[in-house]
Formats: C-alpha cells, structure tokens, sequence
C-alpha cells in the first residue's frame, strides 16, 4: 500500500475513525491511486492539492463522509 494511504490510515485512527470505515476508505484510496498509476495518471491529478497533505486530506475526506466533525477552518 502506498505511503499516501498509509499516513492517511494514521489520521484516520487518530481521528478515531471507526475501523470499518477506515479500512474501506483505504481500499477504495488504495484501488483509485492504483487505477490512476495504470493510466498514467499523477496523484495530484486524482487527489488535488490533497496529494501533497495526506493528515488534511484524510481529515476532509472522513468530514465529507460524515464520520467526524468537520475540521476547522484556518
């Protein structure tokens, strides 16, 4: 699994996402990079500016499925 997922799965568990959640979360991240891999793709291109802050994006990702508040605007 790629360093991407992986530093999400720690926010994801420092935010105390529920475990099944998470662990599809990651799958489904996991499968989108993959696919995008394939195709040539960048993860920039599939995540955004989200590629390059993994803890943000994980954050957002986990508000917009409603499992945690969402986080702080700065």
């Amino acid at each position: 699994m790629s360093q991407f997922v992986e530093e999400c799965r720690r926010e994801w568990k420092r935010l105390r996402v529920p475990d099944a959640v998470a662990n599809e979360m990651a799958a489904d991240l996991a499968a989108d990079l993959k696919e995008a891999e394939a195709e040539g793709a960048s993860a920039e291109e599939v995540l955004g500016s989200g590629a390059f802050d993994p803890r943000s994006f994980a954050a957002s990702w986990a508000a917009e499925r409603g499992v945690i508040q969402s986080p702080p605007v700065s």
